[in-house]
């Protein structure tokens, strides 16, 4: 018996696709050769009352069969290969004509994947990313974004109401990319990634590759076209060939557009990249620059970060214009010939939810260990240089970068794969360790004596077979602060017993203890190299020899044992003053009369 379109439906999967959690909708969407004289056509249009599939190669229309209220139709048409088609949607009185996204070819062929995958890449940007074009006279934007481990993405934006359900985008399994081209899409169009990652949380996620970005404080990616802008920097192009880096002279400006020049209008945060060509390109060669180095124009989120916490390293930033504007910045410069340096930040990322931080559920861009993943301070997140894209970078500076200089590149390359190697045994090695202390503490028996006090009773578990604590004690007692001094540091600060000091938490330095030096232990020196005192001020290599001293503190509160802490000598900075205080060094007494 033949089969019958109901036979064809993948009812679970059409389900989640209803509710954007389907990771695979090319299963459940677009044209299928379902046996040799048949193809199956599928769509979910929430909105149209009713489809007809048309196109050049088909007899006649076919109408689609709406197999739920959703909006999930389907049809079965007598056919030996996939034919050229097209949707034609009625939606009350308007008949609109719409090309089937996933009836159209990927753009990555085998040897993209297995490049990028390998870190070999060079012009990978030029597929993810964003991109406006026509496929088979259809004009629309081709999207594609790097996440492997993302259980479903969807491709959001105005032109689909910012519903996830209406443009889930094909896996490309070989690669980890999420692909869709989306008809209709244009410059100018907002979008972002919606992403159900790996942890089971859903997350708006700005396009890492993107071109364009809604200025701050708002997040979306913009849709651009690089390819209408036209370059008149030909004859400085010609001349660069020709400048020599060892012998010409070269002074370089280093200006952040943002601080360069405020308008005079209160109402006007920024001038734009064109105007502010000019008046970059005449302070430059009032003072003789032949060279501009701009300080971070990356899109970024945070004005104080100067642009050093990036989010978007293909996006001008929007503070300042579009990406055309600040092509004609560029293109100026050069007009008047000034070269043009741009400050690169490959060192860190910010946490900031709609960019790189988790970014499919996973530790994708960041290092895993925190150890290596984070700066503590700063509180930004530090690349995992162990990944292949980052020898795919250094790859392709080589490939650019004079002979003289490929050495290099290339030691940073070797370099890079090491550390990746080193990694990976890292982590085998650990993983055997812990499974092995695992195997020895099975059957273990602590004992221990400690003065505490008694602060909770697990009665619900008992102490043979509990993997939580039986008994919970906090220690009683007075807490002792040891810190070690250097020789010449220990002559040089005066330090000495009884002298008043503050003692601050290294992770969060507004909490502080009061305390004085009990002890300072000259009579047993320690004669090693480690540069771990507090008042080591590392001034020659051979490190003298070091004391241990102690601090007895006036008072505990939220203090941990063994918590890692600065200290300080106490000149009273902690005080609440009133008026402006300045250090005694800066005052000259005369006589009763003082001045500063």
């Amino acid at each position: 018996m033949a089969k019958q379109l109901e036979d064809y439906m993948q009812w679970p999967e059409i389900e989640a696709l209803m509710y954007a959690e389907c990771g695979r909708p090319e299963t459940v969407l677009g044209p299928k050769q379902v046996d040799k004289s048949h193809v199956l056509i599928t769509a979910f249009e929430p909105e149209a009352d009713s489809i007809v599939v048309s196109g050049e190669d088909l007899k006649k229309e076919y109408k689609m069969t709406k197999m739920d209220e959703t909006g999930y139709f389907a049809v079965l048409i007598p056919a030996k290969k996939i034919p050229s088609y097209h949707f034609v949607l009625k939606q009350g009185k308007k008949k609109i004509e719409k090309t089937d996204a996933y009836a159209v070819d990927s753009l990555f062929d085998g040897v993209d994947m297995t490049q990028f995958s390998n870190g070999i890449h060079d012009t990978v940007y030029e597929k993810l990313g964003a991109h406006p074009m026509t496929i088979e006279g259809v004009k629309g934007t081709y999207f594609a974004v790097w996440a492997p481990e993302a259980k479903a993405v969807s491709v959001v934006g105005d032109f689909n109401d910012w519903q996830a359900a209406r443009n889930p985008m094909r896996y490309l399994e070989a690669a980890g990319i999420y692909e869709l081209f989306v008809p209709g899409v244009s410059a100018g169009d907002l979008y972002k990634y919606e992403i159900w990652g790996a942890d089971g949380k859903r997350v708006m996620k700005a396009d890492p590759y993107g071109n364009y970005a809604e200025r701050r404080p708002a997040t979306a990616s913009i849709v651009w076209n690089l390819n209408k802008y036209h370059w008149k920097d030909e004859k400085w192009l010609t001349e660069r060939k020709k400048w020599n880096a060892k012998k010409e002279p070269m002074l370089v400006y280093e200006v952040a557009l943002g601080a360069f020049k405020k308008p005079a209008d209160a109402e006007k945060e920024f001038y734009n990249y064109r105007e502010l060509a000019p008046m970059v390109c005449d302070y430059c060669e009032e003072m003789g620059y032949t060279h501009v180095e701009l300080m971070p124009i990356m899109e970024h989120p945070y004005d104080a970060s100067w642009g050093y916490q990036v989010t978007g390293y293909y996006a001008p930033t929007s503070r300042y214009g579009t990406p055309d504007d600040f092509m004609y910045l560029v293109d100026f410069l050069h007009q008047h010939g000034i070269g043009v340096i741009l400050d690169w930040v490959p060192a860190h990322f910010p946490k900031d939810e709609h960019g790189l931080a988790r970014f499919d559920g996973t530790c994708l861009y960041e290092h895993l260990d925190k150890r290596q993943g984070e700066h503590p301070h700063w509180g930004t997140l530090i690349y995992n240089y162990g990944r292949p894209e980052v020898i795919n970078f250094l790859t392709k500076e080589k490939k650019e970068a004079p002979k003289d200089q490929q050495l290099d590149y290339t030691l940073q390359i070797q370099q890079a794969q090491t550390q990746q190697k080193q990694t990976q045994y890292d982590i085998a090695t650990k993983k055997a360790d812990i499974e092995k202390y695992d195997e020895s503490i099975k059957n273990a028996t602590v004992n221990s004596t400690m003065i505490g006090v008694v602060k909770k009773i697990n009665e619900n578990q008992s102490a043979d077979t509990a993997d939580t604590a039986f008994m919970t004690i906090v220690a009683t007692g007075d807490y002792r602060v040891k810190g070690t001094i250097d020789e010449q540091s220990f002559l040089n600060s005066g330090l000495a017993e009884g002298q008043a000091v503050i003692v601050r938490s290294r992770v969060d330095e507004s909490k502080t203890w009061q305390g004085t030096i009990s002890k300072v232990d000259t009579e047993n020196p320690q004669t090693d190299n480690s540069n771990s005192g507090m008042y080591d001020d590392g001034s020659s290599e051979q490190k003298a020899s070091k004391y241990n001293f102690y601090v007895q503190l006036t008072g505990t509160g939220d203090m941990l044992l063994g918590q890692h802490v600065y200290v300080e000598p106490d000149f009273g900075q902690t005080e609440v003053k009133d008026g402006i205080w300045i250090d005694e060094s800066y005052v000259v007494k005369d006589g009763d009369d003082a001045y500063v």
